[in-house]
């Protein structure tokens, strides 16, 4: 594939995009024949303030309006701000967009995303801010970090009693050798995966 045609009929989404390293992206993908969803406070498609919950919610609504149910890539990049906000922005509402458009890259054959933060994340936080960020992670933490959460979500390819081996193998042949005899589904997830 040529390089400057590496993204064609490939759809992003580019947060930040109306300035900066956002812009920057933006235009280096439609160079390469992307389609790109601009997301920012101005000047974009889709208009959304991820320093709020509101805004988060805008932006995933507006993506997925503009993307027809697929999206290809993202790039998490909107951030700076002013102190007040910067972890609402380059922490929370980079995790809100990941989240929020993990769906739509799950359509996609090779999805894609990328996150990036702004220098601003260095400076002193409100102490408050960073107790709150603690607690909300620790949740995350008890809430997911289980095998079977993990493997709800494709994380893994789920857990398997070693003694059942065998067994499971010989499922997962069968399943390859009736693929011979009658024709299956496409899908993105492959046959059997083991």
């Amino acid at each position: 594939m040529r390089q400057d045609r590496m993204h064609q009929d490939r759809t992003y989404a580019v947060t930040g995009a109306a300035s900066g390293i956002g812009a920057a992206t933006a235009q280096r993908l439609r160079e390469g024949g992307a389609r790109v969803i601009a997301c920012d406070l101005h000047d974009a498609d889709v208009i959304a303030d991820l320093t709020t919950a509101d805004g988060r919610t805008a932006l995933a609504e507006g993506v997925a309006r503009l993307c027809g149910g697929r999206l290809d890539g993202v790039v998490a990049n909107a951030g700076g701000g002013m102190p007040d906000v910067h972890l609402a922005l380059n922490f929370f509402g980079a995790v809100a967009t990941l989240e929020g458009l993990r769906p739509l890259l799950g359509q996609s054959l090779a999805p894609r995303a990328v996150a990036t933060s702004s220098i601003a994340c260095l400076r002193t936080p409100d102490p408050k801010v960073l107790d709150m960020l603690e607690q909300v992670t620790a949740q995350k933490l008890d809430s997911q970090s289980t095998a079977l959460y993990g493997s709800a979500n494709l994380w893994d390819d789920g857990l398997i009693d070693p003694r059942d081996t065998r067994t499971l193998l010989g499922f997962l042949l069968d399943i390859c050798h009736e693929a011979e005899v009658r024709p299956l589904q496409p899908n993105t997830f492959g046959v059997a995966r083991f």
